[in-house]
């Protein structure tokens, strides 16, 4: 009998042990998010620059809520709020019977109902600057229903946000990626649980200087030090004529043996 009841507490222990593996593997996340537009391009100061953001829930249900970080070099870029965009919700479907359609909607700080008149929350329809930063903003989304989070029906891919960027006269490379770890990021699910996603995309511009005020990139300009917004050569040797030393007859290497 003693041996019977041991066998029974040990085949408790591996089934309960079996259960919580089962309950720690389905909680994985395969959520993935996607930074688009930061590809290398040549800006000059004055330019506007977009980037935006994609959320693919890869089936992962159970989000409450959920906040990224796009960070970015503030000395050579300016966040754009008034021209920047943020879904408003995504995943809505119709409500049915046994569908709570715990859909994601953006919070106050994109935009989001409610919203309140003292800066932090607004009605622009855009993300704002996390408070105290000059150099990330946060995109906010929470489920309809934060204690259970969204459901299967509530899962697919879209568009977080369209964030504009101003170039500030600082040449350089500035980058812009993806967080999921800078203060106030977390992708929240029941219980008080998080999980990680994939980050995907995260990239840089170069800010190209314009010496002469043309609005030309130094890099494309075929006379990167005289004004020449026409960019005229007569000649066709790739030497803009107010920079080229013979401007009737190509010449490419600018040779001046005297």
């Amino acid at each position: 009998m003693r041996k019977l009841a041991r066998l029974l507490a040990r085949t408790r222990l591996a089934l309960t042990a079996a259960t919580l593996t089962f309950a720690v593997a389905s909680s994985a996340s395969a959520i993935s998010l996607t930074l688009a537009g930061a590809d290398g391009q040549v800006v000059t100061p004055g330019d506007r620059i977009s980037v935006t953001v994609w959320l693919d829930t890869e089936a992962t249900t159970g989000i409450t809520l959920m906040s990224i970080g796009v960070l970015f070099d503030d000395s050579r870029l300016a966040y754009n709020k008034a021209a920047s965009s943020a879904t408003s919700y995504m995943f809505y479907v119709p409500p049915s019977k046994g569908n709570p359609n715990n859909f994601l909607k953006a919070s106050g700080t994109c935009g989001g109902y409610p919203s309140a008149p003292d800066g932090l929350y607004n009605d622009s329809g855009a993300c704002s600057l996390r408070v105290g930063t000059t150099n990330q903003v946060n995109l906010d989304y929470v489920s309809r229903d934060l204690a259970a989070g969204t459901s299967s029906t509530n899962s697919g891919v879209s568009l977080l946000a369209t964030l504009v960027f101003d170039v500030l006269d600082s040449p350089g490379s500035a980058a812009i990626s993806l967080s999921q770890t800078s203060p106030g990021n977390v992708i929240g699910q029941p219980g008080g649980g998080c999980v990680s996603a994939t980050l995907i995309g995260s990239g840089n511009v170069f800010v190209d200087e314009n010496t002469d005020g043309d609005d030309i990139p130094i890099a494309q300009d075929n006379c990167p030090f005289l004004f020449n917004p026409d960019q005229a050569d007569g000649d066709a040797d790739d030497v803009g004529d107010p920079c080229d030393n013979c401007p009737s007859t190509p010449n490419p290497d600018q040779a001046d043996q005297d």
